[in-house]
């Protein structure tokens, strides 16, 4: 799915921007989401990973609007889905964008062991059984945001960390002793059972953030997954008398950490700032410009219009005669 922003039409960057995004109301891409001004709460956060559901995880979605505010605090959290978002102006008031993995979940432990039996061979307890493994985390996806301004807002891409694998189960108890016509020998517990391994931690993804002015308040993160820890052993059951010496069970080892990615982070010059927001969002550029042609009067259309002009690709401002009646110097159309 993808997403995109507006700009605004009574600024000059916002018209630039708003040219980006023309190639789409022909064919519309369910991927990309564009509004005039996009205001992040929960319920948009919802709508947002309800449409990436719609698609396979790996699909890019696309963000694009003028403006873009999140409400206090809110985080926008899509897994699974490299993002890209372009804007005039993004606010992310305390909240952030997330699109890191998921921790894998804990190994389970291992059961307890068979208890032991008096009998005229006595017994001794069962081997508590071994921990599970614990599931790798999942790597994060790419996220990317090209905004002239941007403050208070945190960009996270971190991958997941690895589960905790199952402690080993406890030995089971040894018989108790019988005394009586025929005497049965009590035995010994169970040796615990060996841990889990801990899960290997997913990969960060990177991060990349352009913009045109200073950022304020802004954090960017990459790291990769936390390995996940080691099982415990099982303890020895309880008990005593025949039967081999119990032990306790061996502990599993540690998972291996994520890698991390630097991210990538430049303060653009106006002209540059532009054409790194058309190339990143390609063809949806197209459909951003659509929707701002189809919201404005005939006025601003024929203005829309003119902008594409400047986004489809350089090209001659106007004919070679008309350079020269005007002392135009200029061979193609400013971005």
């Amino acid at each position: 799915m993808a997403i995109t922003l507006q700009a605004k039409s009574d600024a000059p960057i916002s018209d630039a921007m708003s040219e980006a995004m023309h190639v789409l109301h022909t064919a519309a891409d369910p991927r990309v989401y564009v509004r005039d001004e996009i205001v992040v709460d929960e319920a948009f956060v919802k709508r947002v990973q309800a449409i990436a559901a719609g698609f396979a995880k790996g699909t890019t979605l696309k963000l694009a609007a003028r403006k873009i505010k999140h409400e206090q605090g809110v985080v926008l959290r899509v897994e699974g889905y490299p993002l890209v978002i372009a804007a005039d102006s993004y606010d992310g008031n305390g909240g952030a964008i997330d699109t890191s993995g998921s921790a894998g979940a804990a190994g389970k432990s291992g059961f307890k062991g068979s208890p032991g039996k008096a009998l005229a061979n006595s017994t001794p307890g069962g081997t508590g059984g071994h921990g599970k493994n614990g599931d790798p985390g999942t790597s994060a996806s790419p996220l990317t945001l090209v905004a002239y301004s941007v403050h208070d807002l945190r960009l996270i891409a971190e991958g997941g960390a690895g589960g905790h694998g199952g402690s080993g189960g406890e030995g089971g108890d040894g018989a108790e002793a019988i005394y009586g016509k025929v005497d049965r020998d009590g035995s010994k517990g169970g040796s615990g059972g060996d841990g889990g391994d801990g899960g290997v931690g997913g990969d960060a993804a990177q991060i990349k953030l352009y913009t045109a002015v200073p950022t304020h308040s802004v954090e960017l993160h990459g790291g990769g997954g936390h390995a996940g820890l080691a099982g415990l052993g099982g303890k020895v059951g309880s008990g005593a008398g025949v039967g081999p010496t119990p032990h306790e069970g061996n502990p599993g080892k540690s998972g291996k950490p994520g890698a991390s990615v630097p991210p990538e982070q430049a303060l653009l010059r106006p002209g540059p700032w532009w054409a790194k927001a058309r190339a990143t969002l390609a063809s949806a550029r197209w459909q951003w410009a659509d929707h701002r042609t189809r919201a404005e009067s005939t006025a601003g259309a024929w203005k829309a219009t003119r902008q594409r002009r400047w986004w489809s690709s350089t090209r001659p401002s106007r004919s070679c005669s008309t350079r020269r009646r005007t002392g135009c110097a200029s061979t193609s159309m400013p971005i």
